[in-house]
């Protein structure tokens, strides 16, 4: 759908609940799907001078939807945190990314005197011929593995959610397999608002600098099918770890 076909199918909606179709309104969208560079720089200026009070209302946002969250001041706390709540889960396997914010944890290091399996994704650079077949490994050990472990290319402040976009790299059967789940989230990474959101991701999606996919993971998973009684970790991890570490990642 076109967005003048958009505009039209909204109006027509608006007319259907007796409301009238606010110009100002569309003319504002229709400047931002032609031009979303301007809410882009917006977004992230916001996200890098108001860095400090954003990562605070994402933990406690975060905790409402069932998040644990663990905010330390520095990548040594993070580490310690990360030890702490595998221990305390008695965690065997780990599978995770191969993305900055989880290779500096060094986890074959912190994690050298426990009798703990890591499987790291492999990334595009360093798959051999055969992708099909180690995607397929990878596969059956997340399904089999304790914990995943992941970064994370967002966090957005008002909902308490982490986005995930999947690349080379970067699979949301991390996020999504394991029963328990930790994410890593740096300064710097939270926006304040989904409108903020998907101001970026718009931009990022018609430039070619990511892929159009997103993943948003708004705490431990629900379903509420059964009798209408809410369970968690039905359909995805029953409990969810942020690790936010309040400190600017430093560039690759």
């Amino acid at each position: 759908m076109n967005q003048t076909s958009k505009i039209k199918f909204l109006d027509r909606i608006r007319h259907a609940l007796g409301r009238e179709s606010d110009s100002n309104v569309e003319a504002i969208n229709q400047e931002f799907f032609m031009n979303p560079e301007p809410a882009y720089r917006d977004a992230l200026s916001d996200s890098n001078e108001n860095a400090k009070a954003l990562i605070d209302e994402f933990k406690e946002n975060a905790e409402s939807q069932g998040w644990n969250t663990s905010k330390v001041p520095d990548l040594s706390g993070a580490k310690e945190v990360l030890i702490s709540i595998l221990n305390g889960i008695e965690c065997k396997s780990i599978v995770c990314t191969n993305e900055q914010a989880v290779n500096l944890m060094d986890l074959d290091k912190i994690l050298s005197n426990q009798e703990i399996k890591i499987c790291k994704l492999m990334s595009n650079d360093n798959r051999n011929t055969n992708a099909i077949e180690s995607e397929q490994y990878f596969r059956s050990v997340a399904e089999v593995a304790d914990v995943g472990i992941t970064g994370c290319d967002f966090a957005v402040a008002e909902t308490g959610t982490i986005v995930v976009i999947p690349k080379s790299g970067v699979s949301r059967l991390v996020s999504l397999t394991p029963p328990v789940y930790i994410a890593i989230v740096w300064q710097g990474q939270v926006l304040r608002s989904l409108d903020e959101l998907f101001a970026v991701r718009r931009y990022q999606t018609i430039n070619g600098l990511e892929n159009g996919y997103m993943n948003l993971i708004s705490g431990p998973s629900r379903s509420g099918d059964i009798e209408n009684i809410m369970i968690q970790g039905v359909h995805g991890p029953g409990e969810v770890h942020l690790i936010l570490i309040d400190d600017k990642m430093s560039p690759e």
